[in-house]
């Protein structure tokens, strides 16, 4: 079981999209800028709430998914992208 399903099982919380192998495919090719898939998604979902909130929630856990590896560098690069997306939802979405 990988780190998405023992998530999804401890939340209750399931993915609707592909946004989680996105970003692992991502993590496992050099010539894919996780920065800018980020940013085309986001460009892509930013008027709708649901997908929102499945990207925070996909930065958030990739995050704690890199700092339990000790990837610091992606660790710290997922979380500079979680609080981007997380103060958007605050602003936008009531």
């Amino acid at each position: 079981m990988g780190y998405k399903e023992i998530n999804e099982e401890k939340t209750g919380f399931k993915f609707e999209t592909n946004v989680w192998e996105l970003f692992t495919e991502a993590e496992q090719k050099e010539d894919v800028d996780i920065e800018e898939l980020y940013r085309k998604l986001f460009r892509d979902w930013r008027n709708d709430v649901k997908l929102v909130a499945e990207l925070s929630m996909c930065m958030n856990w990739k995050l704690w998914e890199h700092y339990e590896k000790k990837n610091e560098s992606l660790a710290e690069l997922y979380n500079s992208l979680r609080m981007r997306v997380h103060d958007y939802a605050l602003d936008v979405f009531t």
